[in-house]
């Protein structure tokens, strides 16, 4: 095995390891036959293998949704005491080091860059689930793009009938903006075949 095979397998084995601690696993699979079956796929092309992961690839860009659409489910209360946790966290920690931030500014920078990186992973997951169906690069581009920036819409729709929360245009474009620069730097790479 090359080094290289080696980090793999070290990365899928705490990857196990992560989703056993977490209950992720619904079946009880072993962490060999976890290894087993990646490596397989990965290193040897099993066809029966890619067949399945072409097949069930779609799971995890709408597991990602439901993730959204539980965050914009929370009550207005509820989010801004998340995003205002974390605003707090930063302000005292850069007062430690004599940086005054100001608080009202982080906390909207903090709640603008999670829209937008939410949605950036939607769209990497979506440009890969497209592509690894055998979906063309540029329909593929088009259509991941389509699918964020719909969901960005029924987000902020949905946003509007749950309490304490708003219908904001502004974070359609940063959603959009995330997702499409998911999908443009996913583009190039694979046109130029990094």
């Amino acid at each position: 095995m090359d080094t290289g095979e080696i980090i793999f397998i070290k990365g899928l084995k705490l990857l196990n390891n992560i989703c056993l601690s977490n209950g992720l696993w619904y079946n009880s699979i072993s962490y060999d036959t976890f290894v087993q079956l990646y490596c397989k796929l990965i290193l040897e092309g099993d066809k029966d293998l890619t067949y399945k992961l072409k097949r069930y690839i779609w799971i995890c860009p709408v597991l990602w949704m439901i993730i959204i659409f539980l965050f914009s489910h929370q009550p207005g209360n509820q989010s801004a005491h998340l995003s205002g946790s974390l605003t707090q966290f930063l302000v005292r920690f850069f007062e430690i080091i004599s940086i005054e931030l100001d608080w009202i500014r982080l906390h909207s920078m903090i709640r603008v860059l999670a829209h937008f990186t939410i949605f950036f992973v939607l769209g990497l997951l979506w440009y890969i689930t497209l592509r690894i169906r055998n979906m063309p690069i540029g329909r593929a581009a088009i259509t991941a793009f389509c699918i964020s920036l719909g969901y960005a819409l029924f987000d902020e729709i949905h946003q509007f009938f749950v309490p304490g929360r708003a219908c904001d245009i502004k974070d359609v474009m940063v959603d959009s903006v995330g997702s499409g620069i998911a999908i443009t730097i996913s583009w190039i790479l694979d046109v130029y075949k990094f």
